[in-house]
């Protein structure tokens, strides 16, 4: 019985037989040949290739990440207090002629500081403006601690720290004075202060969040300054937020080295940021008043950190 080829096979059987190369298929039909060339050749066409541009450690920097990847300084706004002549012959001082050096020194290994300082000038001459592009305020309240901020003044730097902005104060303004403490992480109980040295301890466990804030000082350092008898605001005082002690200094509650009655008080403190308010940062140190030269190795590894903090956001 002769056998009948399709079409399509008489078709190629018949351009095979002329030597023709060109093939035809029915649209219709779907064919696989064996001339189909892997490309699969496991090659990891994976392009997350390291490069060696991996994002900088800004907090190690006590720098912020500028939203694109890079680090930027810290722009800081500066309310000065000045501290008069004590003896004959001395001139007036300012918490800046301390401070701005402080701020300004470059941390090891690097060639730029980590902050941008605006000297505001003293805050009981200021005018409630503040930078739009400030990140924290350094509020240098010491010798003339029982001068109070305007009620405009206040309002505007209660309006900067609600806006996130961060804030910095200092012993006499919180503590001995006790004014502005809705802007303060502590409380004293009885405004005693004392002068003299001070052996500062950082805590054993500071918390990841706020390490680079005493990662260059030493576990214990001494300082001569004056402090207060304070208290940490408990969590209802400071509207539900645990505020954070990241050293602490003895305290004699007699004033009297002899009797050893003494206590651990913050010296550091950090009342956390909300959605409603940024950083606020305590550090129980009067600045240049009385017998404090603010001329400690540690002065500025302690006040670039305490700045640095302030101003992250944490």
């Amino acid at each position: 019985m002769p056998q009948h080829l399709s079409p399509i096979l008489l078709t190629f059987a018949l351009a095979a037989c002329s030597g023709e190369a060109d093939i035809l298929v029915d649209a219709d039909t779907e064919v696989a040949t064996d001339t189909d060339v892997n490309t699969n050749t496991d090659i990891d066409t994976d392009t997350d290739i390291d490069t060696d541009t991996a994002a900088p450690d800004c907090a190690a920097l006590l720098q912020l990440d500028d939203g694109a990847g890079q680090c930027r300084l810290v722009r800081v706004y500066l309310l000065d207090d000045e501290t008069p002549a004590v003896d004959p012959g001395q001139t007036d001082s300012s918490a800046s002629s301390a401070l701005i050096p402080a701020l300004s020194t470059p941390l090891q290994g690097q060639s730029v500081p980590s902050f941008v300082v605006t000297n505001g000038g003293l805050y009981t001459d200021w005018n409630g403006a503040i930078p739009a592009d400030t990140d924290v305020v350094f509020f240098a309240q010491g010798a003339t601690y029982s001068d109070n901020l305007s009620e405009d003044n206040l309002a505007a730097l209660n309006a900067f720290v609600a806006g996130g902005g961060g804030l910095v104060r200092t012993e006499w303004g919180t503590g001995y004075s006790a004014s502005h403490l809705d802007l303060s992480p502590i409380t004293s109980p009885d405004s005693d202060y004392f002068e003299g040295d001070a052996t500062w301890t950082v805590v054993a466990s500071v918390p990841e969040a706020y390490s680079q804030m005493v990662a260059r000082l030493p576990a214990t350092f001494t300082l001569a300054h004056g402090r207060t008898h304070v208290v940490a605001k408990t969590g209802e005082e400071a509207g539900g937020v645990d505020v954070i002690t990241l050293a602490t200094i003895p305290f004699d509650m007699d004033e009297d080295p002899a009797t050893a009655n003494s206590i651990d008080i913050p010296a550091l403190a950090v009342w956390p940021a909300t959605s409603t308010r940024g950083t606020i940062v305590y550090l129980n140190h009067d600045l240049l008043y009385g017998t404090s030269l603010m001329d400690e190795p540690e002065i500025g590894p302690l006040f670039r950190g305490a700045t640095y903090g302030a101003a992250s956001g944490h």
